[in-house]
Protein backbone atom coordinates (compact mmCIF):
# COMPACT_ATOMS: atom_id res chain seq x y z
CA UNK A 1 0.00 0.00 0.00
CA UNK A 2 1.06 3.18 -1.03
CA UNK A 3 0.42 7.08 0.96
CA UNK A 4 -2.45 8.95 -0.59
CA UNK A 5 -2.42 12.65 -0.96
CA UNK A 6 -5.43 14.09 -0.29
CA UNK A 7 -6.42 17.60 -1.02
CA UNK A 8 -10.03 17.55 -1.76
CA UNK A 9 -12.63 17.96 1.61
CA UNK A 10 -15.15 16.32 0.02
CA UNK A 11 -13.07 13.07 -0.65
CA UNK A 12 -12.22 13.63 2.97
CA UNK A 13 -15.65 13.67 4.80
CA UNK A 14 -16.03 10.40 2.19
CA UNK A 15 -13.06 8.42 3.37
CA UNK A 16 -13.99 8.94 7.29
CA UNK A 17 -17.14 7.99 6.91
CA UNK A 18 -15.96 4.67 5.15
CA UNK A 19 -13.94 4.14 8.78
CA UNK A 20 -15.99 1.89 10.10
CA UNK A 21 -14.49 -0.38 7.13
CA UNK A 22 -11.13 0.33 6.72
CA UNK A 23 -9.46 2.63 10.09
CA UNK A 24 -7.30 5.51 8.05
CA UNK A 25 -3.93 7.45 9.32
CA UNK A 26 -3.33 10.89 8.23
CA UNK A 27 0.27 12.65 8.23
CA UNK A 28 -0.63 16.38 8.14
CA UNK A 29 2.13 18.24 6.98
CA UNK A 30 3.54 21.38 5.70
CA UNK A 31 6.20 21.18 3.26
CA UNK A 32 8.22 23.67 4.50
CA UNK A 33 8.43 22.07 7.57
CA UNK A 34 11.56 19.68 8.61
CA UNK A 35 9.85 17.66 11.06
CA UNK A 36 7.41 17.07 8.26
CA UNK A 37 10.42 16.07 6.47
CA UNK A 38 11.66 13.47 8.76
CA UNK A 39 8.78 11.77 10.26
CA UNK A 40 7.44 11.33 6.04
CA UNK A 41 9.48 8.26 5.32
CA UNK A 42 8.56 6.70 7.98
CA UNK A 43 5.19 7.04 7.25
CA UNK A 44 5.86 5.68 4.14
CA UNK A 45 7.62 2.45 5.99
CA UNK A 46 4.54 2.16 7.64
CA UNK A 47 2.22 2.13 4.67
CA UNK A 48 4.14 -0.52 2.87
CA UNK A 49 4.40 -2.82 5.76
CA UNK A 50 1.98 -6.90 5.08
CA UNK A 51 0.72 -6.17 8.79
CA UNK A 52 -0.50 -2.69 8.18
CA UNK A 53 -2.11 -3.69 4.63
CA UNK A 54 -5.83 -3.18 6.57
CA UNK A 55 -5.16 0.58 7.50
CA UNK A 56 -5.35 3.25 5.11
CA UNK A 57 -2.77 5.92 4.75
CA UNK A 58 -3.14 9.90 3.68
CA UNK A 59 -1.13 12.82 3.47
CA UNK A 60 -2.41 16.22 3.67
CA UNK A 61 -0.35 19.37 2.83
CA UNK A 62 -1.79 21.95 5.35
CA UNK A 63 -0.72 24.78 2.79
CA UNK A 64 -2.42 23.05 0.18
CA UNK A 65 -5.58 22.25 1.76
CA UNK A 66 -6.47 24.27 4.55
CA UNK A 67 -10.59 23.34 4.68
CA UNK A 68 -9.02 20.33 5.56
CA UNK A 69 -6.95 20.84 8.21
CA UNK A 70 -9.56 23.06 9.28
CA UNK A 71 -12.31 20.55 9.73
CA UNK A 72 -9.57 18.05 11.43
CA UNK A 73 -8.73 21.08 13.57
CA UNK A 74 -5.05 20.65 12.89
CA UNK A 75 -2.85 23.65 14.44
CA UNK A 76 0.61 22.59 13.89
CA UNK A 77 2.48 20.01 12.18
CA UNK A 78 3.53 17.63 11.77
CA UNK A 79 0.15 15.89 13.37
CA UNK A 80 -0.76 12.48 12.66
CA UNK A 81 -4.66 11.51 13.14
CA UNK A 82 -6.47 8.07 13.57
CA UNK A 83 -9.63 7.69 11.81
CA UNK A 84 -11.92 4.52 13.33
CA UNK A 85 -15.92 3.74 12.55
CA UNK A 86 -16.31 7.99 11.54
CA UNK A 87 -14.66 9.36 14.19
CA UNK A 88 -11.28 10.41 15.21
CA UNK A 89 -9.65 8.18 17.78
CA UNK A 90 -6.25 8.97 18.45
CA UNK A 91 -4.10 12.18 17.44
CA UNK A 92 -0.04 12.44 17.86
CA UNK A 93 1.19 16.42 17.89
CA UNK A 94 4.72 16.73 17.05
CA UNK A 95 7.44 14.34 15.67
CA UNK A 96 6.65 11.80 18.65
CA UNK A 97 8.12 8.54 16.71
CA UNK A 98 7.20 6.67 19.71
CA UNK A 99 3.39 7.99 19.96
CA UNK A 100 3.61 7.66 16.01
CA UNK A 101 4.14 4.14 16.11
CA UNK A 102 1.48 3.27 19.09
CA UNK A 103 -1.37 5.70 16.49
CA UNK A 104 -0.16 3.15 14.04
CA UNK A 105 0.08 -0.31 16.20
CA UNK A 106 -3.80 0.79 17.51
CA UNK A 107 -4.90 1.32 14.07
CA UNK A 108 -4.10 -2.42 12.91
CA UNK A 109 -6.11 -3.60 16.15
Amino acid sequence: MRVHYLTDINNFRTIITNTSDRPAVFDFIASSSESCKATSPIINRFSAMNELKGVDFYRVDIEAASAISQEAQVTSVPTFALYKNGARTKVVTGANLEALQDLVVTAAL
